[in-house]
């Protein structure tokens, strides 16, 4: 990483442009998950095995090709759930729940989003991946409810927002799981992580919005989901590195709608097969 930001800094010294045009390619080039620890290794292929229980089907999305799983519910069909991912992570590590969930008589499905997984591509911009979500929630939907991790989040509410999507209602219960709020916390910490200086930082964050024809302000959770019905959970662990939990607490400022749940010691992953938050989200499903 070092190195990186030597790089970094050296051409921001000589031009900010090309050190933003730089961090673009970075940040819409994801790296595969980072898988370490033998725990990580074995939670990563009990992940696949579960993945593979599901039905593969790929839908084709501004030239990509997005891999989707359908679990099928195995008691009497109560409707259908939407897993979304966060950003290099890909639809296998969030099956933890997928179990439970078809219990409840829930078909669900999840998807890599470009550049990630099974899907094709190396390269992902946000719409791209805003592009992805709404095809399929419209293949599948309707969707009775969305779970989306970390930068899921964000894509999630791009989505929803957008009104393009007939499989996204205002019915559609939102379940955000150690997700940002601000779209600007999250080009600021990747900002600060390879060392920009906040021209180059500036220059960056127009070139990722501008698909959007609006300015990095605009891409505020908080505004965006202001006037919608969509009931929301939040979920969020305090000591998340990651994703400041500041985040859960802007989110729970859009009033009554939003059941802010709080939890501990679980990170920004493992948040995502721990027992406390799996006991949250079937609550936050039962219908």
């Amino acid at each position: 990483m070092a190195v990186l930001t030597n790089l970094l800094t050296q051409l921001d010294s000589a031009s900010p442009r090309v050190a933003a045009q730089a961090a673009h390619f970075l940040f819409t080039h994801p790296l595969p998950p980072a898988i370490g620890t033998k725990s990580e290794k074995r939670l990563a292929m009990l992940a696949q095995r579960k993945l593979a229980e599901g039905e593969r089907a790929d839908l084709t999305v501004a030239g990509y090709r997005i891999a989707t799983y359908r679990f099928a519910a195995t008691a009497p069909r109560i409707g259908t759930i939407l897993m979304v991912h966060g950003w290099t992570s890909a639809a296998a590590f969030m099956t933890a729940p997928i179990t439970r969930l078809r219990a409840m008589g829930y078909n669900v499905v999840a998807y890599d989003m470009p550049a990630h997984g099974k899907s094709s591509g190396r390269r992902a911009e946000l719409m791209d991946c805003v592009l992805a979500l709404i095809a399929v929630a419209d293949h599948f939907g309707p969707i009775d409810h969305v779970i989306a991790h970390s930068f899921g989040g964000p894509v999630t509410t791009l989505a929803l927002t957008s009104e393009a999507s007939a499989g996204l209602t205002d019915e559609t219960g939102l379940i955000f799981i150690a997700s940002p709020n601000r779209l600007g916390d999250v080009t600021e910490g990747f900002a600060r992580y390879i060392g920009l200086t906040r021209d180059a930082q500036a220059i960056f964050e127009e070139m990722l919005v501008e698909p959007f024809g609006v300015d990095l302000d605009a891409m505020d959770a908080s505004l965006m989901l202001s006037d919608l019905p969509n009931p929301l959970t939040v979920l969020h662990s305090r000591d998340d590195r990651e994703v400041a939990f500041d985040a859960a607490e802007k989110f729970a400022a859009l009033g009554e709608r939003v059941d802010l749940r709080a939890l501990d010691g679980l990170g920004h992953r493992r948040i995502l097969h721990a027992q406390p938050s799996l006991s949250v989200l079937m609550e936050a499903v039962q219908p």
